[in-house]
């Protein structure tokens, strides 16, 4: 499960290890990465020469006693010189940003295709536990904060770095005695720095948790949207993001104090560096001990010292946001998947036998309590029970939705844990109660985009009586459907539900409630087509409505996850027990 709440701060060991992760994204783009640096050196290289031009300009040519003939000639070639050397920057300086931008999105796009992949891997438990607006806040918002920092951090970053290097280099040729004497604000700058790193991790961390319960809850709602109307409860909810929505507010804030703090501290240390550069600077120059030029040289590379460190808050708050993204994101692809290896199915008589199966979704309440039957090829097995009684649990097991606990599940003799779970989920065809539909055309809601012959296509629709339902629109299979499919009646979703699990032809159909929230016209529909559907398949039944199973060659009546009867209709209804009852209680409410 994903954890919002983490207290610990994120070290910059841990930093440096999440970005190495992202990184790894970037192989084959090696000769990119090293044009980069090679460009990042050289634009430093470029960038701390003209101060060096100007000071030579002062020197040479404005405070000298050469003829002004000569003076004008020499600064014209310098401010050719400078002008280039600038051009010259920034044509650097655009290459740059253009090479470390195609490595960002290279490497988050690829990322993003990892997270995307890597859910549909998970097992289902994993979502039970996360809530939907809470994943796409890290697939959506934490990949794109990891676009920001390699668009506004990394090629500055690196620059910025190569740059100081430099100029301490010429700062100390120039002279050592005034480079030492500006370096006594360092101590204090850096620590400054640690500070804000410290203090900005923290509430990045808060930031992060409350925008992801902030989404989450936003999703909530608006899925929930017509439950809240009905009961009149929008106003109770609207209370509750008010106060999550100050919550978030009281975190951003804290930000902004911490950045309003910070990035005036590190103007006042510069103030404090050019005075003493003045100072100290000035009296050298006035004893003839340093030329007036290199005295400018030295403001202008203090002022090139500084620039980065003004930027340095807003840096460290984009670096920090990356830093905590990525650790949600691998958080996310660290996530144990279901298992892929296994034997291929190549083909499927569809007997299923269950021994002993026992299953809890929370330990303390079991779920199955020792399941055992067996359902040969062709037949079809009805599961009935109330709410609760384990029906659904042994069909989801059945396709290793979740991880089977105790007891063995069979299929044709064998070990469903020794096939790949691909491969076996192919196997069934699953019509559900409560269809999801896509944003998509109905042909792709149908077949899930998956490579299926027109004729297959036509032949599902036809025996799921589908048809009407393409034939009702204009577009036909082509009619977009909107958001979950709204526009379509409950009964023609379960049908396009009935076309979809057996476009492909599966040995094994299950059917979740199937019937259960249709009208009667629609289920007469699909019990015209299910003598048809079930000929020669094996099907498992979950069914509140006794109606539609009394067929079946098995029924199994569960209780607490218990099998308290089993046998066909006629042999429960003869039983007189808890089945019959059911049965007269269904016909009385009739």
């Amino acid at each position: 499960m994903i954890d919002d709440n983490i207290q610990t701060r994120l070290t910059q060991r841990q930093a440096l290890f999440y970005f190495g992760r992202v990184m790894k994204e970037a192989r084959g783009l090696g000769w990119l990465i090293g044009l980069c640096l090679l460009g990042s050196l050289l634009e430093a290289g470029v960038e701390v020469r003209l101060p060096q031009v100007m000071a030579s300009g002062i020197d040479q040519f404005m405070v000298s006693r050469a003829p002004e003939g000569v003076r004008m000639q020499g600064l014209m070639q310098l401010g050719a010189v400078y002008l280039a050397l600038v051009l010259l920057a920034s044509v650097l300086g655009f290459a740059l940003a253009m090479g470390f931008n195609q490595v960002g999105q290279r490497v988050v796009e690829r990322l993003r295709n990892h997270l995307f992949a890597h859910l549909h891997h998970l097992p289902i438990g994993y979502f039970d536990g996360n809530p939907v607006g809470r994943l796409v806040t890290r697939v959506a918002n934490d990949t794109g904060t990891l676009s920001d920092f390699f668009t506004g951090v990394v090629a500055n970053l690196l620059c910025d770095l190569l740059k100081l290097l430099v100029l301490l280099g010429a700062l100390f040729w120039a002279s050592p005695s005034l480079t030492l004497s500006v370096l006594v604000l360092a101590p204090p700058a850096l620590l400054a720095s640690v500070a804000f790193q410290r203090a900005n991790t923290r509430v990045n961390r808060d930031i992060r948790r409350l925008l992801a319960q902030l989404n989450a809850f936003i999703q909530e709602n608006l899925q929930g949207l017509a439950t809240l109307k009905s009961f009149t409860a929008e106003g109770k909810m609207q209370a509750e993001f008010d106060r999550q929505n100050r919550e978030y507010l009281g975190v951003e804030m804290r930000l902004v104090y911490l950045y309003m703090l910070f990035r005036p501290l590190f103007g006042t240390i510069s103030m404090i560096s050019l005075a003493i550069i003045l100072w100290v600077g000035g009296g050298q120059v006035s004893r003839g001990q340093m030329s007036l030029g290199t005295l400018v040289m030295f403001v202008f590379y203090l002022k090139m010292l500084f620039a980065p460190l003004d930027d340095l808050a807003e840096r460290f708050n984009v670096l920090q946001s990356a830093a905590v993204a990525a650790e949600r994101l691998f958080l996310i692809l660290d996530a144990e998947p279901e298992p892929q290896s296994g034997v291929e199915l190549s083909t499927c008589k569809g007997r299923i036998e269950f021994k002993g199966v026992h299953f809890a979704y929370d330990p303390q309440k079991p779920v199955l309590q020792g399941i055992s039957f067996v359902l040969e090829p062709g037949q079809k097995l009805a599961l009935v029970g109330a709410t609760g009684s384990g029906k659904t649990t042994v069909t989801a097991l059945l396709q290793r939705l979740y991880p089977l606990q105790q007891g063995e599940i069979l299929l044709d003799g064998q070990d469903i844990r020794s096939i790949q779970v691909d491969s076996l989920r192919r196997q069934f065809g699953i019509i559900q109660q409560e269809l999801f539909l896509f944003r998509a055309s109905l042909r792709h809601n149908v077949t899930l985009y998956r490579q299926v012959s027109e004729e297959s296509l036509r032949e599902a629709l036809r025996v799921s009586r589908a048809s009407r339902v393409v034939e009702a629109h204009p577009e036909g299979l082509e009619r977009k459907l909107g958001e979950r499919g709204n526009q379509l009646s409950q009964g023609e979703r379960q049908l396009v539900s009935f076309a979809r699990a057996l476009v492909d032809d599966p040995p094994v159909l299950i059917m979740d409630e199937a019937t259960a929230s249709i009208d009667s016209l629609t289920e007469e529909a699909i019990q015209e087509a299910l003598t048809e559907v079930l000929q020669g398949r094996t099907a498992i039944l979950v069914a509140h409505r006794l109606s539609t199973i009394q067929s079946c060659d098995q029924i199994l009546l569960l209780e607490h996850g218990k099998i308290i009867e089993r046998g066909t209709h006629r042999e429960l209804m003869e039983l007189d027990g808890a089945y019959a009852n059911l049965v007269r209680h269904q016909l009385e409410k009739a």
